[in-house]
């Protein structure tokens, strides 16, 4: 009897030592389970530029007016709407009888008034020689001397009336002051023009403007004299450059959005205004900045979470982003340079489970 408890006893004693040599295999095997083998990233800081693309539209940059400061009767019309003139470019002839007979007439009164000079001159001259010798008296002197002064005054003044006279021959002849595209062609063969009417309006055309929006979140990323490239589809596969020449200072009341307008050479005139243009613009460039990749985003409970690498476990972050280029975000607030970034296996990642790191991404 004695015997055979001896031997349960052994036998139980036996059982309850193969069980404490599983408890380790068992613990090994759980250990392995939950620890994640993962790839990181260590975040660098770096410069950031904020790239942004925003839509408008082609405008004049400037206008110009034709008309004359004269009344006359139109002789020839030289151009139609929309035709694209040079500086220079004979546009308009009046009738210039008028101004050919004031010419005569102007050429006529500073030739009298030139002999008339040229008398008193040599009259004055004469009596200041006089009046050495006592031969004359002052008075006789003063009234030669004011003679004198009268006739090089008259003929000032004559040399003034023909230059004007000559001036309004010349503006029967009406040309382009600048490089252009006719908008509007205001006159026809044959009319009478009064002083100020307006004959023609003249776009420049060698340089227009960019009138685009921009958000709030952009608007404080551009200065005056930043560089920009502009396309329209109106000029397929061609890139222009464009610099900014207005930041507005308040926002639009009914889109919250902020005007730009930016400068765009157009020396080829592809561009007319009233084309869409695309723009793509550049921010000010920032120092010491945290950039992530959007694809590291993971959603948890409606919430955009990042993992990060710290004490051989997975943390949760939910960090503060900028507007991005592409998929590229800046940090604004919540890690910091140095920061292990976890870049592999995200779906399978929760606050606090044990990693181990196989590889560090550069």
């Amino acid at each position: 009897m004695l015997h055979r408890a001896l031997g349960a006893i052994v036998v139980l004693l036996a059982i309850l030592v193969s069980a404490c040599e599983q408890v380790e295999p068992a613990a090994t095997l759980a250990r392995e389970v939950t620890e994640l083998q993962v790839s990181t990233k260590t975040l660098q800081a770096s410069d950031w530029q904020l790239q942004f693309t925003a839509y408008g539209h082609f405008e004049s940059t400037e206008e110009v007016t034709i008309s004359v400061d004269f009344s006359g009767t139109v002789e020839k019309v030289l151009f139609r709407d929309g035709q694209n003139v040079r500086a220079g470019d004979l546009l308009i002839e009046l009738d210039d009888q008028k101004q050919q007979l004031r010419v005569r007439q102007s050429q006529a009164s500073l030739l009298k008034a030139r002999t008339e000079l040229e008398k008193s001159r040599t009259t004055f001259f004469r009596y200041r020689d006089l009046m050495t010798t006592g031969a004359l008296s002052r008075e006789q002197l003063k009234q030669g001397e004011s003679d004198y002064e009268r006739a090089r005054a008259s003929v000032e003044e004559a040399e003034a009336a023909l230059a004007l006279a000559e001036q309004d021959l010349r503006e029967t002849r009406i040309i382009s002051p600048v490089d252009g595209v006719v908008e509007q062609r205001l006159v026809e063969l044959g009319q009478t023009v009064m002083p100020g009417n307006p004959l023609a309006i003249v776009q420049v055309a060698d340089t227009l403007r960019v009138v685009t929006y921009v958000s709030e979140r952009e608007v404080n990323q551009l200065r005056l004299g930043d560089e920009a490239s502009v396309s329209s589809p109106a000029v397929p596969g061609k890139l222009m450059s464009a610099r900014v020449e207005l930041v507005s200072s308040a926002a639009d009341l009914e889109t919250g959005n902020f005007t730009v307008k930016l400068t765009v050479s157009n020396t080829q005139r592809l561009l007319r205004p009233g084309m869409s243009a695309q723009v793509n613009m550049r921010g000010i460039v920032r120092k010491d900045v945290l950039v992530v990749d959007k694809k590291y985003l993971v959603d948890r409970n409606r919430r955009r979470v990042i993992f990060i690498y710290r004490d051989g476990v997975a943390r949760e972050v939910e960090p503060s982003f900028g507007a991005g280029v592409g998929d590229q975000l800046p940090v604004l607030a919540g890690l910091s340079a140095g920061d292990e970034l976890i870049v592999s296996h995200l779906d399978s990642l929760v606050d606090g489970r044990v990693l181990s790191v196989s590889g560090v991404q550069k």
